[in-house]
């Protein structure tokens, strides 16, 4: 997988066999894209981190950090498993087709389709009405990489 984008504080590497354990767990198989991007990079920081909205929308949205797969990124941190756990067997944010990968500085989550590839933004303020809080706004996951853009061309 090719971006123009690249990450910083990338978490541990993992290998196919990991994502394969963790797509067991899961329940689910990821995008080849998917799978690809975080065996590249396993989560960090984009440098570019804005993604400007197609539609309007949205003012531009920022990225704080793509979560890892297996190993936490820092102390504390919690894996791409944890937040799925989280989002969406305990707090029930989420429905169980979104898998959350990454979020903003307000905590909420950037999600992959597990049925489509594509990508959505999911307002937890708005979890109670599905059709506000989920806001697609990329066909996959290198779209959305390579659609980030450093904060001085978001504003």
């Amino acid at each position: 997988m090719i971006t123009n984008n690249p990450f910083l504080k990338t978490g541990q590497k993992i290998y196919t066999s990991d994502i394969l354990k963790i797509e067991s767990f899961l329940g689910f198989k990821f995008p080849l894209q998917f799978a690809d991007f975080y065996l590249k990079y396993n989560g960090g920081t984009p440098k570019k981190n804005f993604y400007i909205e197609p539609s309007g929308e949205w003012d531009a949205l920022d990225i704080q950090v793509f979560d890892s797969l297996k190993y936490p990124l820092f102390d504390k941190g919690m894996t791409i498993e944890d937040n799925y756990d989280l989002y969406v067997n305990k707090k029930r944010f989420l429905p169980d087709y979104l898998i959350p990968f990454a979020h903003n500085n307000t905590g909420d989550p950037y999600c992959i389709n597990q049925k489509t590839g594509q990508i959505c933004f999911f307002s937890i303020d708005d979890f109670d009405c599905l059709d506000k809080a989920i806001n697609y706004i990329a066909s996959d996951i290198l779209s959305f990489v390579n659609g980030l853009v450093p904060e001085d061309e978001a504003y």
